[in-house]
């Protein structure tokens, strides 16, 4: 073959190749203007037609279901008159720090209220009057693109409330050891750990083991209390404790020295106890609630909803997962402050849950709902001696 001819289908084959990878970049370039348009349609219709939702009548309400744009994680709305309380707010600072572009508009001055995100905000507009008693503002999951919420009408304003119901018994049984709760016995444990460290998260976790809801949905209070003064905390306290409430067991969760004395023909008994045993209480459970280590504003309100559902509370972040996978595992996963949680905590659940069966809530779901009001009441009849 002749090298001009060589030359010729060399230049050919290059020329193709170019026209090639611009007919890529350029079919790229309009399927990503395609999709890109797709979402401001879809973006602009969410908001004409959440717009047409918007109740005034007081006590009117009504369920509005729209679709979002591809990847909408969450819609987050905020009551305008409440911005100094939401750029101070210890329960939306996650949201703050997480999605500056929101934090940006609410310390702009912005009349922007209602929040599309993906990995920051997406889209926004004003959404209307949205007005919410405390925490201020309400942020909703949407999975498959789909937001499903409530409107209530409140006369001057209009506030929203997720549709998702917040307990779901069904999910499972769990079966408490009754060998672990002795008769007329009381669990006692110290406000502080022996190196005087808050014990904020054992006694969130010892909540959970005194009260339930039993297999028939019947609320039980095993007796407990917390200790607050612990510069002398002994077997003495114990025994005057057991003997003010006419109590026989104390099974106290601390270092102490196990055993019975008998004073005046009434004999005492003492179990030291460790919250190493605390999975021991359950003979067997099929969910559990995960909360992050160090999120102690919400410990005392998951706790209750812990006990509500009857399964095990879970303080965990990336450090001690490994040592408690296993109570993960296969179990259907609460998880309360997904903002608060460790990334690869939330990664291993949804990994690792039974079915994939993760579900997620926020710390303000728990707070406002009256469900757990009869736990509320349990959990603050706590003696202090």
């Amino acid at each position: 073959m002749k090298k001009a001819q060589i030359e010729s289908k060399v230049f050919i084959y290059a020329l193709l190749a170019i026209v090639v990878v611009l007919i890529l970049i350029f079919g790229f370039k309009t399927i990503t203007n395609i999709g890109e348009k797709n979402r401001q349609v879809i973006s602009i219709k969410f908001e004409k037609d959440f717009k047409s939702e918007l109740l005034t009548d007081f006590g009117s309400v009504k369920r509005g279901t729209f679709e979002l744009p591809p990847g909408t994680k969450y819609v987050c709305f905020i009551d305008l008159n409440k911005r100094d309380e939401l750029l101070t707010s210890a329960i939306f600072e996650p949201f703050l720090k997480k999605y500056p572009l929101m934090k940006d508009s609410i310390e702009s001055g912005t009349q922007l209220n209602a929040f599309a995100i993906r990995e920051d905000v997406t889209a926004s507009f004003y959404g209307g009057d949205i007005c919410f008693d405390y925490p201020y503002f309400l942020c909703v999951e949407t999975p498959r693109n789909i937001l499903d919420v409530w409107f209530e009408g409140r006369a001057a304003c209009t506030t929203i409330r997720a549709a998702t119901p917040v307990y779901n018994l069904s999910n499972g049984s769990s079966t408490r050891n009754d060998n672990r709760y002795p008769p007329n016995g009381i669990f006692i444990i110290p406000d502080k750990t022996k190196t005087l460290e808050d014990n904020w998260r054992d006694i969130s976790r010892l909540v959970t083991l005194s009260i339930q809801n039993d297999a028939d949905g019947e609320l039980k209070k095993y007796p407990y209390l917390v200790y607050y003064d612990t510069s002398s905390f002994d077997n003495e306290d114990i025994i005057y404790a057991l003997d003010r409430y006419d109590m026989d067991t104390a099974v106290v969760f601390a270092p102490l020295t196990s055993g019975s004395t008998t004073i005046n023909g009434k004999t005492y008994n003492i179990e030291s106890e460790s919250m190493d045993s605390y999975f021991d209480y359950w003979v067997d459970f099929n969910s559990v609630v995960l909360l992050g280590y160090d999120d102690r504003n919400a410990a005392v309100i998951t706790s209750l909803f812990a006990s509500y559902l009857n399964i095990p509370l879970i303080f965990v972040n990336e450090d001690n997962l490994p040592q408690l996978a296993a109570m993960i595992n296969n179990k259907i996963v609460y998880i309360i402050n997904k903002e608060n949680m460790d990334e690869n905590v939330i990664q291993y659940a949804e990994t690792n849950a039974k079915n994939g069966e993760v579900v997620y809530y926020y710390e303000y779901d728990l707070r406002f709902n009256n469900e757990l009001n009869p736990f509320r009441e349990l959990s603050s009849q706590i003696d202090i001696p």
